[in-house]
């Protein structure tokens, strides 16, 4: 016969299973203080050789206003009427050339909700955006998010903060020196400054061996392992595909205690579990967050072909019960991302 008094009442308290943690202080981290701005000179400058091109062209515009960000500078254009937004598109090379933009321009046409078109031009001094300054902003502290991310600045200056919840997965892609191991590095930190041990857990898989192994002194906290395995961080192909086959497993598990508890995801299981509406007696149990970082996914394919199996069935599923995928590649082509 059960003890009544021992039936526990109040609301089950995750956080509580690890008293003693404390989030890590925004000390740690290293300010850079930028001198460099984007002078008054640069921006008339490039406001006349915008319009010099596009009259050239016979395109007249009625104003053009300057938006300086941390790396670029938006120049806002209300063309006149009657010009076609395709003429202004079609002169994105001619506009970068009279620029001496080196690494290119981007047109936006037009700006969404404002009925303008927009030139992005790189600013000549590029100040840092240090996560430091980010990570202590009220836009990400305050933020309501599942999972928050800070991952930068906006042409407004305003810190970038997205739920990694909603995305649900993430395809990181760009060329040797493009920053995608800076924007891997600033996903991961802004969920260990938010996120509680017994909330998130990372799976790590870094083929190149270097990438992630810092990482590896938060093991008894933050990163899911084999049991099989002395190493949280993946490096080897085969055991990728091991630990990607495991996370299958665990999603499957999820589903079936999310069909049990009749819950839709993992937020209304979790609430029931909290509030004791589940009984651990027949498997339930609290669900953590999963994130899932692939670097270098080009060379995982291309020495172990299975990996493709496991991330598209993570890739389908695993958004409701809490598993998110976060994949980094050199190339984003058809070899690599086939779009099974």
């Amino acid at each position: 016969m059960v003890d009544e008094r021992k039936i526990p009442t109040e609301s089950y308290d995750p956080l509580k299973d690890l008293v003693n943690y404390r989030k890590p202080p925004v000390t740690l981290l290293e300010d850079y203080i930028s001198d460099s701005e984007v002078s008054d000179e640069e921006i008339f400058e490039n406001k006349t050789r915008i319009e010099e091109t596009l009259k050239y062209f016979g395109i007249p515009i009625q104003r053009i206003k300057a938006t300086v960000g941390p790396t670029v500078t938006l120049y806002e254009i209300v063309q006149a009427q009657g010009v076609k937004i395709s003429k202004i598109q079609g002169l994105q090379n001619d506009i970068a050339q009279s620029l001496k933009a080196e690494s290119g321009i981007r047109i936006i046409a037009p700006i969404p909700g404002r009925g303008t078109i927009g030139i992005e031009v790189p600013n000549r001094c590029k100040q840092v955006v240090s996560m430091y300054s980010a990570i202590r902003s009220l836009r990400f502290q305050e933020s309501k998010a599942t999972l928050p991310v800070v991952i930068g600045r906006t042409i407004q200056n305003e810190n970038f903060v997205f739920d990694l919840a909603k995305m649900p997965h993430l395809l990181v892609a760009g060329a040797t020196g493009m920053g995608k191991s800076v924007g891997l590095n600033a996903i991961i930190t802004s969920l260990l400054y938010r996120m509680h041990p017994a909330q998130l857990k990372f799976v790590m898989i870094d083929p190149k061996m270097v990438e992630f192994s810092l990482y590896a002194k938060i093991e008894k906290h933050f990163l899911a392992k084999m049991e099989s395995e002395e190493e949280a961080i993946v490096t080897d192909p085969k055991k990728a595909v091991y630990t990607l086959n495991a996370l299958c497993t665990e999603m499957d598990t999820r589903l079936e205690l999310c069909k049990k508890a009749g819950a839709r995801n993992i937020a209304e299981y979790n609430e029931k579990f909290t509030a004791r509406r589940l009984n651990p007696m027949n498997g339930h149990r609290f669900l953590p967050y999963i994130v899932v970082v692939i670097d270098e996914f080009a060379d995982l394919i291309m020495t172990a072909k299975e990996v493709e199996m496991p991330v598209t069935r993570l890739a389908q599923k695993a958004r409701a019960i809490g598993i998110h995928l976060i994949v980094a590649t050199q190339r984003p082509s058809v070899d690599v991302i086939t779009g099974k």
